[in-house]
């Protein structure tokens, strides 16, 4: 039979989805719930599979986009795709970094058109706060699914937005020196370690100019700047702002961070004192088991003593 009117809408609106989605997001981004999805279901205008996922057919979704946007709720409803995926990303991102990686990634795999698309979004509509809480997230996400030239994209998409757009002049030193560095360590940094060492120290002066508390951030930034540093043998400059990361991150309590500034501590000492390498580890190892820390941080102590002999 013909669909009703309000099943006609939530097609409509199910169209700002690329790529499939979930119940949970068709009921939080379009309002569509299980009904109306076994209704669309039904009458074969959306695919259900066994993991649990919909998807519409690419023509019929695009013919359901041109009705979403003669209807005049694109944009509101693009703005809850957008705010809704950005918002899983940011959500997830401690538990891609180290709690909880895989379980992270399984959920958000599937997701990677649709977390693509809102990021975009984002930046068309210059919704710096939503880019800004996403962008650990996206950075990791990229690293472990191997997506770095899509993520570089996305980046220098957001970075020309926010050069541009005047609703970000109250900070805009902060949000380009955010954007700046994450997007260098989605590169390759074996061949122009120089040139990134360049790029990062210029993102962190512009962190540190800025009026809003990037404290933290920066001491995150500092770690990757570090491990520059020691590739070129700048061991001590390397040290000094590990250090000076570990002091933030006792200030802050963040007892993750904190173990991690350990271990990159050890890393870097390991190679030329192995008693204060085997200290800093130790420090590390205290700190996540504080936070609670599921095993998986075990394995760097195997690359400790591994680089040990």
């Amino acid at each position: 039979g013909l669909l009703t009117a309000e099943e006609q809408r939530g097609l409509a609106r199910l169209s700002v989805f690329q790529g499939g989605f979930t119940r949970a997001a068709a009921e939080a981004v379009a309002d569509v719930h299980l009904p109306m999805l076994s209704a669309l279901v039904d009458h074969s205008l959306l695919r259900h599979s066994d993991a649990g996922r919909y998807d519409v057919h690419e023509l019929l979704r695009q013919f359901a986009a041109e009705q979403l946007e003669e209807s005049g709720k694109a944009e509101s409803t693009q703005d809850k795709h957008s705010d809704y995926f950005l918002s899983l990303l940011a959500e997830r991102t401690e538990d891609m970094q180290w709690r909880h990686p895989k379980q992270a990634l399984d959920g958000l795999i599937p997701e990677r058109e649709n977390v693509f698309v809102g990021w975009r979004w984002a930046c068309q509509r210059a919704l710096f706060p939503q880019i800004q809480g996403a962008a650990f997230g996206l950075l990791y996400y990229c690293n472990w699914t191997n997506t770095q030239e899509s993520g570089r994209q996305l980046f220098d998409r957001a970075i020309e937005v926010a050069n541009a757009s005047a609703d970000v002049a109250n900070d805009r030193s902060g949000i380009l020196g955010s954007l700046q560095w994450k997007r260098i360590c989605l590169e390759h940094l074996q061949n122009q370690t120089r040139t990134h060492l360049s790029q990062l120290t210029r993102s962190r002066e512009l962190l540190v100019q800025s009026e809003s508390d990037h404290r933290e951030e920066i001491a995150v930034l500092d770690l990757f700047l570090s491990a520059v540093l020691s590739t070129v043998g700048r061991n001590e400059e390397a040290v000094a702002y590990i250090n000076g990361a570990i002091l933030i991150f006792t200030e802050t309590g963040n007892r993750m961070r904190l173990g991690h500034a350990y271990y990159w501590l050890a890393l870097v000492r390991s190679s030329e004192a192995v008693a204060l390498a085997d200290e800093a580890y130790r420090k590390a190892d205290e700190e996540w088991r504080k936070a609670k820390a599921p095993p998986y941080p075990m394995l760097w102590r195997c690359i400790v003593y591994q680089m040990q002999g």
